[in-house]
């Protein structure tokens, strides 16, 4: 098999070549969809000769072919969301209409709307049907390719479906191919998966359909913060920051993954350093806090000084004192409170204060307080870290 064709190979000629196929297969669909879309040919014969070319033996024919297809469904979904609210509008006509008396009723104007919403829906099935043909035919073949491009183009695609249109594809016999390729051996095709359910469990309307999804699959989606790509990883700690807003979850699982804030790298770090503000300061934790009383003449303790207490806490029961740094720098981008100079002072000296800490947590305050004023002063890189490896154009081919 060469691996030289557009698709893959780099250079000016070649740079938009993607986007620009892309583009022309999504707008044949979208363009013919009040014309020849539901003629009985054109469709079918371009899906079937693509079919037929998705099984190619040549990879180039292949790789090709299974995009054209995968965007054949984008399109077609794009197609169905407007059918489906004309539909939507039809239907509304037609019970305005059936709620007029007689008398008022326009003549044949319901018989008219009602076989303009039976046309409607004999489209939407036309449609439907198109999809799952391409989708048994195409996708559940090549999303387990020997090639991991492929692999990922189809992953990518089904994560767009599910949420463009989560009638159809937002359900387990969908889900559970980007639950299976979640474990897949190259690191591409696993940061795809972890992608597309980013946008799915972002989304109060579309989450709860992941109830099941999210059982079967929640082990391996916490264990990925372990991945060996750094990417992977990244993207993995930001869809736990979605699991956690939805409470989804357990609290030792929610400490591994904070811990990931005294790493080396500081992609990963920084990353797990919003999960960490998202978990340690999180409204149901404050909220408790506020309630509590403080001791006898103490005040009572701003959110600064009870979130700086919580940040203590955690610090010294990670037992990684000497990464103090690490913490502060992977924190500081998603919360003030390192900042807040006058709150971490207070903690240490000022007698009322509302939050009573121990002389080792009064030590801690003292080192994070150092790191932070060095970290405001250099406003740049912890010495020591890195950056995350990107994915090369070669690791994602091969």
């Amino acid at each position: 098999e060469s691996g030289d064709y557009p698709l893959v190979m780099t250079g000016p000629q070649h740079k938009k070549f993607k986007s620009n196929f892309i583009e022309f297969v999504e707008r044949l669909i979208s363009e013919s969809g009040e014309t020849i879309l539901y003629d009985e040919y054109m469709l079918d014969t371009l899906v079937m000769w693509l079919v037929g070319l998705s099984d190619s033996q040549v990879r180039a024919f292949r790789h090709t072919s299974t995009l054209a297809c995968l965007k054949i469904v984008t399109g077609l979904i794009r197609v169905a969301s407007s059918v489906n609210a004309e539909i939507d509008n039809t239907q509304r006509q037609c019970e305005t209409e059936r709620r007029r008396s007689a008398s008022r009723r326009a003549t044949g104007k319901l018989e008219k709307l009602e076989t303009k919403l039976q046309e409607l829906q004999q489209q939407l099935t036309e449609l439907q049907e198109m999809m799952n043909t391409l989708f048994s035919s195409v996708f559940v073949h090549r999303y387990r390719d020997t090639r991991p491009e492929i692999r990922s183009i189809c992953i990518a695609e089904l994560g767009v479906w599910m949420k463009d249109y989560h009638t159809q594809f937002l359900a387990d016999n969908y889900l559970k191919y980007i639950g299976w390729t979640l474990s897949d051996k190259v690191g591409d095709v696993r940061l795809n998966s972890v992608q597309s359910l980013i946008p799915l469990y972002s989304s109060s309307e579309l989450a709860p359909h992941l109830e099941l999804f999210t059982q079967k699959f929640k082990e391996r989606l916490v264990s990925m913060r372990l991945d060996n790509e750094d990417s992977v990883v990244v993207v993995a700690i930001s869809l736990c920051c979605n699991l956690l807003e939805r409470d989804m979850l357990e609290p030792e699982e929610c400490v591994e993954i904070c811990e990931l804030v005294f790493m080396d790298n500081r992609n990963i770090a920084q990353a797990a350093g919003k999960f960490a503000v998202l978990y340690l300061f999180s409204e149901d934790f404050m909220s408790k806090a506020r309630r509590a009383k403080p001791p006898k003449g103490h005040k009572k303790p701003t959110d600064a000084q009870i979130k700086l207490r919580e940040l203590v806490r955690f610090f010294l029961e990670a037992k990684i004192h000497e990464h103090a740094v690490y913490m502060v720098d992977s924190l500081w981008e998603h919360t003030e409170v390192l900042q807040d100079w006058e709150s971490m002072v207070s903690l240490i000296l000022d007698s009322s204060c509302g939050v009573v800490l121990s002389s080792e947590e009064e030590t801690a305050v003292i080192e994070i307080l150092a790191c932070a004023v060095k970290r405001a002063s250099r406003a740049g890189h912890v010495t020591g870290r890195g950056r995350s490896k990107q994915l090369s154009a070669k690791d994602r081919r091969a």
